[in-house]
């Protein structure tokens, strides 16, 4: 009797332990499992909203430049195509003026657009209207257009410009020699290189001696001889 209860309570025990290990890993628990386990990585937080946002803000710094460079572009471009398109005959000095007015008031992209308006427009009047030319470019070269970017001087007078004639304290400078003051002006050349001024000392008479006028026939005979 006491074998049978044992083999029964045995073989509950079996069945039951069988029960509970078929319970806990059936497919509907491991289901349930991995749903729960997507389920909490789908609610976890971004990392990089942060990177992101300044990303964008710097995208979009870059497009309103490049945006910018390129109308100012094709305003420049404009410019030129105007300039270029006018006819040679409808130039004047008025529009050169202004062309001056427009280079001193641009700056950068535009204002070497201008720049290379008013050298076309100055080629434009070279041909249609010479004595006009020259008119104009010695009314404005070099106080508004240096002498270097016209496209002609040829029967251009050329007048030294000289920042300092409104201060003459910069124009001259005064040195002491033997207790001679003498005044230095500065003078320009033609390309803007400072050139030497005249000397402004007395002139001192040279009188040759009896010894050096003998010499100077010996040497002229001597040159004539053997030059022929």
């Amino acid at each position: 009797t006491m074998s049978r209860r044992s083999a029964l309570l045995i073989g509950a025990a079996a069945l039951a332990s069988a029960s509970f290990t078929a319970t806990a890993f059936s497919p509907s628990s491991c289901g349930l499992l991995v749903s729960t386990k997507r389920v909490t990585t789908k609610l976890a937080p971004p990392k990089t909203t942060l990177h992101s946002s300044l990303s964008n803000n710097d995208d979009d710094d870059v497009l309103n430049k490049l945006s910018a460079e390129l109308k100012e572009l094709a305003e420049c471009s404009s410019l030129i195509y105007s300039y270029l398109s006018k006819p040679d005959k409808s130039v004047s000095a008025e529009d050169v003026v202004l062309a001056c007015d427009a280079v001193d008031a641009s700056s950068k992209l535009r204002q070497k657009s201008h720049e290379f308006g008013r050298y076309q427009l100055l080629v434009k009047l070279l041909k249609s209207d010479y004595d006009a030319y020259v008119k104009t470019a010695e009314f404005l070269s070099p106080s508004r257009i240096p002498r270097g970017e016209l496209p002609n001087v040829q029967d251009v007078v050329y007048v030294p410009f000289t920042a300092a004639a409104a201060n003459e304290d910069d124009a001259t400078e005064e040195t002491t020699a033997d207790t001679n003051v003498v005044a230095v002006t500065t003078v320009t050349g033609e390309d803007g290189q400072p050139l030497v001024a005249d000397c402004t000392l007395e002139e001192l008479a040279y009188n040759d001696s009896p010894l050096d006028k003998l010499l100077l026939s010996i040497f002229r005979n001597l040159v004539t001889t053997h030059t022929g």
